[in-house]
Order: C-alpha cells, then structure tokens, then sequence
C-alpha cells in the first residue's frame, strides 16, 4: 500500500535570499526621496510591512508588490532584479514642499 503524500510545510523565506529585492526596494524608495511611512502610506500598507519588505524578512505578495511599485514608480521587473534600469527620481518641489507627481 501506498502512503498518502504529505503536503509539505510552506518555506520561510531567507533573508540572503530576498537580498536583491529588497535592496533595490530601499534604492527606489530612497530615489523617490521618501521615508518608509510615507511609502508605506502611498502602497496603503503598514509602515512595519514596508520596514520588513526592505529588511528582507518578508516577501510581498503579488499585491503588495504592486502596490510598492506604484508607491515608488518604478517596474516590477527592476525591484525582482529582472531588469537593470534603475528608477528616475520624479519629483517636484514648489514653495520647499516636495510632490510626486501621480500622472505622467
């Protein structure tokens, strides 16, 4: 007889692992002249998924993925190291205030 198949335990992600991901996170967040909060509030997540993100312990879903490219502008394929163009700071500052512009 035949043992059924165990299903196998989900794996935790290493952080070495996650290194070029979350690397290129902070990189693009930094371009875009940003603190972790205010990143976290522009992909509508907690501050702490984003520090965690960055940090390498946590790799996003496929949602929050996209939510941090948006917040950071720049491509998925970049942040999974799929792509070798970095993101352009674009910014616009007016009376000291500094904006990201939504629509291009």
């Amino acid at each position: 007889m035949n043992s059924p198949i165990k299903p196998t335990r989900r794996q935790k992600v290493h952080p070495v692992e996650c290194l070029a991901f979350s690397e290129r996170l902070r990189m693009a967040r930094e371009t875009a002249r940003m603190t972790q909060e205010q990143a976290a509030a522009r992909a509508e997540m907690h501050w702490t998924a984003w520090a965690h993100m960055e940090q390498g312990t946590r790799t996003p879903n496929i949602h929050n993925l996209a939510k941090a490219c948006r917040a950071v502008r720049c491509s998925a394929d970049w942040l999974l190291g799929l792509s070798t163009e970095r993101p352009k700071a674009r910014i616009v500052i007016v009376d000291g205030e500094t904006f990201i512009p939504q629509n291009d």
